[in-house]
């Protein structure tokens, strides 16, 4: 050991260091084998949540010479004794956070907490035994479950030099500071412990939750001085938004030096969303790989320069180590720019499916000599850029926020699980940018009910594999062969979900009513019951992190993440939340309340947009477009709209938010830039404008227009706002020009200097809302309502 008193691991206060771990470890391995009678080769399986407990229980299990199995403490009951039967596990390790049902199952449960407690160091002849137990580079390691298309989970079995190969090729070096994020639920979060330590770096864990918590999980990027992260891309996304929307936090993260970004499809637009928060001395990778062949089989660093003309980016070419072949269906390479099925072999390809070699001889060929994998991956060579691109599927197998799922699995769950059940077909689709499955269910009787299919996946299944939706139909659609046509399955309906869902129970309190509000937000939905789950109303957990966010925004305060999420209802957030205010108030807690500012220096994002607009506009030609303008084109499909009853809406709008007013101006005396809020008075604060369509020629001229012209908003002036009414060609005298009838567009344009994505919700509810006139009393309560200006103060 070259550094005994450098520190190894760290969570929040706790650390250990090399030598301490050393001796942490070796006491758990010498218990497994004297006192468990582990031998080498036996399984060992270990649920544990993320803690210094899971890191000693993973190596400890090592040095016994046993195979490490992880599990997951949230996933249900049947589902955990299923995995551990699957395997044969010798026992399960526990900590004190683990769930307490597992005691009920017919295998020994370990402690590790315990057997730590004891201060006791092994002497020498106990370490030397230590040191005898055989270990080959054969010897399987550990192994991960993916999902199966059979209706139970595969459990991938890596050898020792499948993980150890595979941790060489990291670039991860002894002064780094890595960021364990994966869950054991991952099969990357071997590769973030092995290569941090096995390099001599620092390990940084999250607490249970913290990476889902943006506000905390920043801290410690910051305070920890993490250099190394490797997310997944939609973590990426809603990673930028929070930072986006928070200023506070945006330098927490610019001194990470590497990003190594995998596990699903990863598009520029991501990557340019990250790039205005870290150091331009930072290095992007886009990793590629299955489980199958030890996590990471290739990579491509990301050029900032080809994120303007590149969507999805290449997954680069193979590691040290790996070969990779594109192959058609007669297992023959494909010409450069073909698309062919990856083929993996080399140093990371794994030992085959335990106890399932039916399944292994499927998906291992022998080519030159030596074991390949068919990944079922589609991709293609790109001669430009000398890397491989990742294409798609050859079946339904799918991505979901990193998750590597067999929809198979899911559907082979339902059938078995209903006798009534007659098929079941499962889809992946996007809802207002978000990931969710939907399951379509065949019954043979008309007694099943949507939440017996859904209560059923709950016992069965991870969280992330349970569908958002199941829709019951009396029989599947078909092809003229006979075959599900999928094509032609009906549209999820979402926002008839609610209305389906529970009776709706209002709030019954003010905080009640701030927290349904919050989540009205975040789910884009009008009212969501009290007693409702947030995963039953299509919550994800990219959504949950923004609502979590909005807590702290919000309140100023956040409860436990893990509480949160097990007690997922409004009325239980709002309990947590006023338990965590009533804990802090006597102390330092001040609510956030309207400061009834009218001026004040502008935030960091207000700022980067309006020097950026000064620079190009000043420095360039008239033709300069505009790239802050955000259009919202709407075409009328049924009914009629009031023009003037539009035009109030959209006036009490602009009272209601302030931000849609506010000007920003250089003060003359301090030489500073300054948010001035206009009076709050009956001015059309948006611009409006009527125009009569002759053609699509025209139309399609006025849509460029709206997003390119860059005198539609004046910053100066508070102008940020317009409504661009287009009359398509009037069929007759009688149309009624201050109506906007079927077929007629509606453009809301904006300046990003006062817009963003999730404003878009806010504005429409809003719309709706004065346009009927519900909430008219609602621009007299805005005087006490927090403004951006107020947030930027706090």
């Amino acid at each position: 050991m070259m550094h005994p008193g450098k520190v190894a691991v760290t969570l929040d206060e706790q650390t250990l260091t090399y030598e301490e771990l050393l001796a942490q470890v070796q006491r758990l391995a010498y218990f497994l084998i004297n006192s468990q009678g582990v031998q080498p080769g036996d399984i060992i399986c270990q649920c544990v949540h993320r803690s210094i407990e899971m890191i000693v229980g993973i190596l400890g299990i090592l040095m016994s010479g046993a195979i490490y199995v992880p599990l997951i403490p949230t996933d249900p009951i049947d589902r955990l004794q299923s995995l551990i039967h699957q395997v044969d596990a010798k026992l399960v390790l526990v900590n004190q956070n683990s769930p307490s049902h597992l005691n009920r199952f017919d295998v020994p449960i370990v402690d590790i907490s315990e057997i730590l407690d004891c201060p006791v160091r092994l002497n020498d002849a106990q370490i030397e035994q230590l040191s005898q137990v055989v270990v080959t580079p054969q010897s399987i390691s550990h192994i991960v479950f993916t999902s199966g298309s059979t209706g139970l989970p595969k459990a991938v079995q890596l050898r020792h030099r499948n993980l150890l190969a595979n941790i060489k090729t990291h670039i991860i070096e002894e002064n780094d500071v890595v960021l364990q994020l994966s869950s054991s639920s991952f099969d990357s979060h071997l590769d973030d412990i092995g290569g941090a330590l096995l390099q001599g770096g620092h390990l940084v864990l999250l607490k249970a939750g913290g990476h889902l918590d943006f506000d905390y999980m920043t801290k410690v990027i910051y305070e920890k001085n993490v250099t190394y992260v490797g997310p997944v891309p939609s973590w990426i996304g809603a990673l930028s938004e929070f930072l986006s929307e928070n200023y506070h936090a945006q330098e927490r993260v610019r001194q990470v030096h590497w990003w190594y970004l995998g596990g699903e499809q990863l598009l520029s637009s991501t990557v340019s969303q990250l790039l205005p928060f870290i150091s331009e001395e930072s290095r992007i990778f886009n990793l590629y790989g299955p489980a199958e062949a030890t996590v990471v089989t290739t990579c491509y660093e990301i050029n900032r320069k080809d994120l303007s003309t590149i969507i999805s980016l290449p997954i680069g070419r193979p590691l040290q180590g790996y070969r990779i072949y594109l192959l058609d269906d007669y297992r023959q390479p494909v010409v450069p720019g073909k698309e062919g099925e990856i083929i993996i072999g080399g140093v990371g390809v794994f030992a085959g499916y335990y106890g399932r070699m039916d399944l292994t001889r499927q998906v291992l060929i022998e080519m030159d000599g030596e074991q390949f994998y068919m990944t079922g991956d589609l991709g293609r060579l790109d001669v430009e850029l000398n890397g491989l691109v990742f294409v798609g599927r050859r079946d339904f197998q799918i991505k979901l926020r990193g998750q590597r799922i067999e929809l198979r699995e899911i559907e082979e769950t339902v059938l078995k699980g209903l006798s009534s059940v007659s098929g079941c077909v499962v889809i992946k689709c996007i809802h207002q940018g978000e990931e969710h499955l939907i399951a379509y269910v065949e019954t043979l009787s008309n007694t099943v009910k949507e939440s017996d299919v859904r209560d059923l996946c709950h016992s069965l299944l991870p969280s992330y594999m349970v569908p958002t939706m199941f829709i019951i139909l009396e029989r599947f659609p078909l092809t003229k062969n006979g075959k599900i046509d999928r094509k032609t399955l009906p549209e999820p309906k979402f926002a008839s979900l609610m209305e389906s869902s529970s009776e709706y129970n209002k709030p019954l309190t003010e905080m009640e009513k701030r927290v349904h509000d919050l989540w009205c937000q975040v789910l884009r939905i009008t009212h969501i019951s009290r007693t409702t789950s947030f995963f039953s109303v299509y919550g994800t957990s990219l959504a949950f992190m923004k609502l979590y966010n909005l807590y702290q925004i919000e309140f100023g305060v956040t409860p436990d993440i893990v509480a949160c999420f097990q007690h997922a209802s409004i009325a239980e957030h709002t309990r947590l939340l006023n338990e965590s205010v009533a804990s802090i108030v006597s102390k330092h807690y001040r609510a956030w309340s309207c400061l009834h500012l009218d001026q004040d220096e502008i935030s960091f994002a207000q700022a980067r947009i309006f020097i950026d607009e000064q620079i190009r506009f000043h420095s360039s030609d008239d033709n300069t477009i505009a790239i802050y303008n955000i259009p919202l084109i709407y075409r009328l499909s049924e009914g009629t709209i009031s023009i003037k009853r539009l035009q109030r809406a959209l006036r009490n709008i602009t009272r209601k938010h302030a931000v849609l007013r506010t000007c920003l101006r250089m003060d003359p005396v301090h030489g500073n830039l300054i948010q001035y809020i206009q009076s709050n008075d009956k001015q059309d604060w948006f611009t409006f404008s009527k125009d009569i369509i002759q053609d699509d020629n025209m139309l399609a001229t006025i849509f460029m227009n709206e997003w390119t012209n860059r005198s539609h908003f004046d910053l100066s002036q508070g102008r940020v706002s317009r409504c661009h009414i287009l009359h398509y060609q009037r069929r007759s005298e009688k149309d009624d020009d201050n109506l906007l009838s079927i077929g007629d567009w509606i453009i809301f344009n904006f300046h990003h200097v006062a817009f963003d994505g999730e404003s878009e919700q806010i504005f429409f509810n809003d719309l709706r809302n004065f346009y009927i006139d519900e909430q008219e009393q609602a621009v007299e309560d805005s005087e006490a309502a927090l403004q951006y200006i107020d947030c930027e103060f706090f």
